[in-house]
This record gives C-alpha cells, sequence and structure tokens, in this order.
C-alpha cells in the first residue's frame, strides 16, 4: 500500500531537501484525515481535487477510469512561496482531468500540453531529460500514432530502448496509485542508466532496491517475473525483441 504519512516519505523528503517544490500523490478520502493532520503538524500545506482520479495501472490519465474516494493530493512546504507552487501545479494537474477529442489536438494544443507537463516537471524536481521523453511518448499515445492500452508502455519501451543497462535505483515501474515504491524516484527515467535520475535518487536516499526481472504488457501493466522466467540475454537487444511482440521483459540490477 502507499506509505502512510511519515516525515520518511520520499515525497516528503524532497520538499525538505528542495529537489522538489510540489509532491503529487493520490489518496482515498479516508486517508486524508491523517494526511490533513500530518501536514499541518509538519509545517506543510496540502490541497486535493474535487473530483475522483483514476488507479489503473499503466497510465491511463487522471481521468480515465475514475475510482469513487480516490483523489489528487499536493503538498508543498507551508508558506507563500510552496503554497503559489502547490495552486499551480493543481491548476495544471487539473486542466488534464477534461479529457479533449482527439481531432481537437492541433500542434498548438500538442504545445500547449507539452508546455503544461514541463512545468509540471519542474514543480515536481523531474530531470528536464526525462520531462522531454515523456512528453514525446505521450504525443504519440495521445495522437494514436503509437498503438496502445495503457500510455506508459510507449514510454517505457523507448526508454528501454536507449539504455545500456537497467540500473535497480532506476525501477520506478511500480506505478499503481496507492502501492508503495522501492525506488524514492516518482518519475519514469529517460532511459534506465540516466545520470540525472540516478543523481537525483541518491539525493533522495533510501536503500537500495532489490534486483528483479520484470514484464510489462502493452496495457502498461508490470509483473515481477520468478526466476526460472528469466534468461539470461543483453537488456537492450531483449528489449528490442520483446517490443515487437507486443511486451517488454527488463531485467533490473
Amino acid at each position: 500500500m502507499y506509505p502512510q504519512p511519515s516525515t520518511d516519505a520520499a515525497e516528503v523528503r524532497g520538499l525538505r531537501l528542495g529537489l522538489r517544490r510540489v509532491s503529487r500523490l493520490r489518496l482515498p478520502l479516508a486517508w486524508l484525515p491523517a494526511w490533513r493532520t500530518f501536514a499541518a503538524s509538519e509545517a506543510l500545506a496540502l490541497r486535493t481535487s474535487e473530483a475522483d482520479v483514476s488507479d489503473g495501472e499503466g497510465g491511463v490519465g487522471l481521468h480515465g477510469n475514475p475510482r469513487a474516494g480516490l483523489r489528487l493530493a499536493l503538498i508543498a512546504l507551508a508558506g507563500r512561496e510552496g503554497e503559489a507552487a502547490m495552486e499551480v501545479a493543481l491548476a495544471l494537474e487539473l486542466a488534464d482531468l477534461t479529457p479533449r477529442p482527439v481531432d481537437s489536438l492541433d500542434a498548438a494544443a500538442l504545445e500547449g500540453i507539452a508546455a503544461r507537463h514541463r512545468r509540471l516537471g519542474a514543480l515536481y524536481g523531474y530531470p528536464a531529460c526525462c520531462v522531454e521523453a515523456f512528453i514525446d511518448a505521450h504525443r504519440e499515445t495521445l495522437t494514436f500514432v503509437a498503438p496502445r492500452v495503457g500510455d506508459n508502455f510507449v514510454a517505457i519501451a523507448r526508454a528501454a530502448a536507449r539504455s545500456a543497462r537497467f540500473d535497480a535505483r532506476l525501477d520506478t515501474l511500480d506505478g499503481a496509485a496507492l502501492q508503495a515504491q522501492p525506488s524514492p524516484l516518482r518519475h519514469l527515467p529517460c532511459r534506465f542508466d540516466c545520470a540525472a535520475s540516478l543523481a537525483l535518487g541518491a539525493a533522495l536516499g533510501g536503500p537500495r532496491p532489490a534486483a528483479r526481472a520484470v514484464l510489462v504488457t502493452s496495457d502498461g501493466v508490470v509483473r515481477t517475473l520468478a526466476a526460472p522466467e528469466v534468461e539470461p540475454a543483453n537488456a537492450a537487444s531483449d528489449a528490442a525483441g520483446w517490443w515487437g511482440r507486443g511486451a517488454l521483459r527488463l531485467q533490473f540490477q
């Protein structure tokens, strides 16, 4: 399950260390009182969406398959600067709650979406290279250039193809809304050996995630593979082969 309120949570550490201006959560309504009490006791500000958001794996967007009682929650350091940044982030996030018809996504609309993601990435402290990689893949899924069920598969496949190695410290693939992540990072790296992401993870701290093999299917769902299912292979060539079959097998070490 998602971490309960704690000063050791990666979202809180990032704010304290100045690595993030805003941190993003998705929380059940039943958890909000505890988080509000925690935020008040730790000089943090907290705002939530009024609309329900998605809890689906695979990257279906905030407006996809909303779950009753699950809300977007943003936290920032209390004070004028932090709260202003949080209000900007909330407005940018809410702009994606209403899906646009595909035929309305002209060049100007797509650039507007990209600009929103760049601003959000900066507020959340994501490396610029990873934000641009996300935007590139997201544009293809929005315009259906890249067929998919879940949006994340295209971005993960591209990150895998760029990677010379698969560092367990960048294993951020367990993206279900209430699932604790082994990595302190909260973004999909542009590649699984991204130097900027490794530096950010080191600054955020925490134990090194364990090595594991995963299968990512075309709907973006990630499944940990048992040891007998893993065959020694070059990670990049293995990823390229599985991409053609609508799935990816990745070995993090």
